[in-house]
């Protein structure tokens, strides 16, 4: 296939723009090209999505059966025809999305396997209506009514035994009932007869036992034609036909799953091979256009070593294209063309340049000589400074010396006021107890006055029990009860005097602790009366070393600060001899620096003027 490829004539911003758009285009197509094919392969996972879904109402058909089979309500047969119309509508949707995509899936087949699942479903839904859904309803009912009615028969006749065979007949009946097996109909039969044996001539009782067999009967053939087990009758007939709707169910799952893969492969192969044959085209037209873009830039770089190989500025460098890089071989050219008119100035600068040199030897001579006269300046000037500086930290020393003396002579005064004030209150308060001393022993010499009237109080008790004791014992018998309590009395007495006795001693002891006490107040109170009187002599004392240390501060402070400016100034000087010796290097340096680069122009000037620029 041949590509069309633009014009050497063309810019290359419109070459770019070409690229570009081809770019766009290839891009733009493969867009397409996979927005269909997912587009295809969506429909195709939407009509699977509804295929499981016809899988999923399927399973609802199935649990509304096995609920009404199990609860025998009426209900879920509602529920399964509204289940059954969903999935009819599914059925639909499923048809009209398959005309546009042609999947193999059998939905004629599927629609006729639901419909016979459904009218199965409502046969046996009649059927077990008829057979009754409950004890009151159906043929069940009119069982139960059959066998209450020869029940009470044999209860009104008070027949015993046939009434036991009754119950037999009833076992048989809901063994039947609950396990579906024909042989107890067999044995209901056989105990049926039995009973009928008893009664020959009763008319009535064979009448209703005709009845029972006829009703049990009819229940047989209609649970027969449900079907005993899950295979026979209308059950197994509708299991059959669920059977085969799920069946090819799994069959068009199966084919929309293949289809869908296919569907994949196809749109990956194509997808692929469109990558692969837009890609190769891109590759080779962004490879003929980089040719087209590079290979005058190519010759045209090869023109300018040539042209500095040769050192010939006379030469001119060919253009190819008229595009931005045309443009700038012909800027290339005009600068080529420049140099020659800088030709005159290149030789006024070389002797210029020698000028230069010239007096940059001479300022660099300059330059030395005054460097060595700084350097001896600076290092003078840094001597004085330090030993400026070490005065200036000894006056500090002392300075902070003498206030921390300040500072503890201050700390010892507050201390020693302390210490006196509170020798004067421990004074006050000893003088205080003095008197609370003086005053208990008072009030202890007051009660040694009430236990000496106590004493005397229990003395005359004694006497007046003695007495009262003598006159019961003259009264004899009447008196008797009269002496125990002068007994009592007397003994009484006797306790109050010895206990007497005991507080008249503790008041004694405790009276001479406390003359005692008030000797020692008096002493410490004495002693701290002295210590207060020394400790004010104390201060007095301390308060003048303060005044002596405060004037030795101020001294040293105005000492020190005039030590601080003059090293001020002098380091000052230091730093501005360090400054002028730092520029006069760095000028000497650039002096030096001033010299090469001359030295340095001349060469290049020189060489310059070697190149042929004419």
């Amino acid at each position: 296939m041949e590509l069309y490829m633009p014009s050497q004539a063309l810019s290359i911003k419109r070459k770019l723009l070409i690229l570009l758009a081809a770019v766009i285009f290839a891009l733009l197509l493969l867009l397409t090209t996979t927005s269909y094919f997912n587009g295809q392969i969506t429909a195709l996972e939407k009509l699977k999505h509804d295929v499981q879904q016809l899988n999923i109402y399927s399973l609802q058909l199935r649990r509304n059966e096995k609920d009404f089979i199990l609860r025998k309500d009426l209900k879920y047969l509602d529920k399964f025809s509204t289940t059954h119309l969903l999935l009819v509508n599914q059925l639909k949707d499923i048809e009209r999305q398959n005309k546009n995509i042609n999947v193999d899936i059998q939905l004629t087949k599927l629609s006729n396997s639901f419909e016979q699942y459904r009218e199965t479903f409502i046969q046996l839904t009649k059927l077990m209506v008829d057979k009754g859904l409950d004890k009151n309803s159906g043929q069940y009912a009119q069982l139960r009514n059959e066998t209450h009615k020869l029940e009470q028969a044999f209860i009104s006749e008070g027949d015993l035994a046939s009434h036991v065979i009754l119950l037999t007949m009833r076992r048989h009946e809901k063994d039947y009932m609950l396990r579906n097996d024909e042989k107890y109909l067999i044995k209901l039969a056989s105990t049926i007869t039995e009973l009928k044996a008893r009664f020959p001539e009763n008319s009535n009782i064979n009448a209703l036992i005709n009845n029972y067999q006829s009703a049990i009967n009819t229940y047989a053939q209609m649970n027969k034609g449900i079907g005993l087990s899950p295979t026979q009758g209308i059950m197994g007939t509708m299991r059959a036909a669920i059977h085969n709707a799920e069946e090819l169910l799994k069959i068009s799952v199966a084919s929309a799953t293949t289809h869908i893969n296919k569907k994949e492969t196809l749109a990956t192969t194509i997808s692929f091979s469109l990558f692969i044959i837009i890609s190769a085209a891109l590759a080779v037209f962004i490879f003929k256009l980089i040719n087209i873009v590079i290979l005058p830039i190519k010759n045209a770089v090869a023109s300018i070593e040539a042209l500095v190989k040769s050192r010939d500025f006379s030469l001119q460098i060919p253009k190819e294209t008229d595009d931005e890089f045309g443009e700038v071989v012909d800027a290339v050219n005009r600068f080529i063309k420049f140099t020659h008119k800088m030709n005159i100035a290149v030789e006024d600068l070389q002797s210029v340049s020698m000028q230069v040199e010239q007096n940059a030897q001479l300022t660099e001579s300059d330059l030395v000589d005054q460097s060595a006269q700084c350097e001896q300046i600076s290092a003078a000037t840094i001597q004085l400074d330090a030993s400026a500086l070490e005065i200036a930290q000894n006056i500090q020393l002392t300075t902070d010396t003498a206030q921390e003396i300040s500072t503890q002579v201050s700390v010892n005064k507050r201390q020693l006021d302390q210490l006196s004030s509170s020798l004067s209150e421990n004074a006050d308060n000893l003088v205080n107890s003095s008197a609370d001393i003086s005053m208990l022993q008072t009030k202890c010499q007051s009660i040694g006055g009430f236990i000496t009237e106590i004493r005397s109080i229990a003395e005359q008790t004694n006497l007046l029990a003695l007495n009262a004791a003598i006159e019961a014992a003259r009264a004899g018998e009447q008196g008797r009860g009269f002496s125990v309590v002068a007994d009592e009395v007397r003994s009484l007495a006797d306790r109050t005097q010895s206990s007497t006795s005991q507080i008249t001693e503790i008041i004694n002891e405790l009276q001479s602790l406390t003359n005692h006490a008030v000797t020692q107040v008096e002493q410490c109170k004495e002693s701290s009366l002295a210590n207060v009187s020394h400790i004010e002599t104390s201060c007095i004392s301390l308060t003048e070393v303060m005044s002596y240390v405060e004037t030795i501060n101020q001294m040293t402070i105005t000492i020190s600060s005039s030590a601080q400016e003059q090293t001020a100034a002098i380091h000052e000087i230091a730093v501005s001899m360090t400054n002028i010796k730092d520029k006069n290097t760095e000028l000497l340096a650039q002096a030096r620096s001033s010299v090469s680069n001359c030295s340095l122009a001349n060469e290049k000037t020189y060489k310059l003027l070697s190149y042929k620029l004419s």
